[in-house]
């Protein structure tokens, strides 16, 4: 399964725990994905005319987000910024997430 090619609940691979603050950051990552990835659906924008309308920050090119939701690069906090800024459902996951906590897997943290 890639990152971010399902909206299914992600597992660690062997020997990684639940707690581990990298796997807790890929889950983030694949959330604000998704969202992401979902709310342009729901616009009828792709990934592409997105980009190509920010005028903004290069830091956004379609290359860099397109390996991004695909799960080849990494976010950075500058990237969670923008998609809450200028995505509702983002801006809430974030919010309920807060960021650094997964609440689903609170009672299987080692």
């Amino acid at each position: 399964m890639v990152l971010n090619e399902t909206a299914e609940r992600l597992e660690p691979a062997e020997g990684v725990l639940l707690s581990d603050p990298r796997f807790r950051a890929a889950l983030i990552q694949h959330y604000v994905s998704n969202a992401v990835r979902e709310a342009l659906l729901a616009k009828g924008q792709s990934l592409r005319e997105y980009t190509d309308s920010l005028t903004d920050s290069d830091a956004l090119s379609y290359e860099r987000l397109r390996k991004i939701q695909s799960g080849h690069s990494t976010m950075m906090l500058a990237d969670f910024f923008h998609w809450g800024a200028h995505f509702p459902p983002v801006h809430s996951l974030l919010a309920r997430e807060r960021i650094g906590y997964v609440s689903q897997y609170e009672d299987k943290f080692d």
